[in-house]
């Protein structure tokens, strides 16, 4: 989703169909409004003379539609994004990982969020050497029912770097599930209350 200098009136409905380009699965489409909100990528596309565009996006989100790349690239700040905006959402929801991304570093801090990897399809994957996890789940430790789930995603490193961690688990309680295929990972931590039904 690129900024765009076209004069769309407020109240117009804009479609888009792909975030680089047409049917790469970030197509989307919005409501025209004015005002400067801040621009996180996926969920807000600016125009100018302070007008926006709020895409429509439901409690499953695609990290695709944030623009996340299948191309090595280091894509954590895309697929956190995703995470932070549901995250903003209350009642929860699900962030889609249909694709092989590179990344680190990405943070799970509030209830009520699943990670879905279509079937074993997607892929988080490092191998970089880096010492932090491609996935930290710190879940807020004073409430009772703390849900997270993770649906069938595969998490890989590379088996020569010792350093390299995939999952942490922290302060689970509740109908969690975790369905997840480790690939050469050396290390995946679960601490605090890790608690399943």
């Amino acid at each position: 989703m690129q900024a765009s200098s076209i004069a769309f009136p407020v109240g117009k409905k804009i479609f888009w169909q792909g975030y680089y380009t047409e049917s790469d699965g970030g197509g989307n489409w919005g409501v025209v409004k004015s005002g400067t909100p801040i621009d996180d990528g996926g969920s807000i596309l600016t125009l100018t003379a302070g007008k926006y565009i709020k895409a429509n996006l439901t409690s499953r989100i695609n990290t695709r539609k944030f623009g996340t790349k299948s191309d090595a690239t280091q894509q954590e700040v895309r697929i956190q994004a995703v995470i932070d905006y549901i995250e903003a959402n209350e009642d929860g929801g699900t962030v889609v990982i249909d694709g092989l991304y590179k990344c680190h570093g990405i943070k799970v801090l509030k209830n009520n969020i699943t990670i879905d990897g279509v079937g074993y399809a997607g892929l988080l994957y490092r191998n970089d050497g880096n010492s932090d996890w491609i996935v930290d789940v710190e879940l807020n430790a004073g409430v009772n029912d703390r849900i997270f789930n993770i649906d069938k995603l595969r998490i890989a490193g590379n088996t020569l770097a010792v350093t390299e961690r995939g999952l942490k688990l922290q302060n689970m309680y509740g109908n969690s599930r975790i369905d997840v295929l480790f690939l050469g990972l050396q290390t995946c931590c679960f601490t605090g209350d890790v608690y399943g039904a």
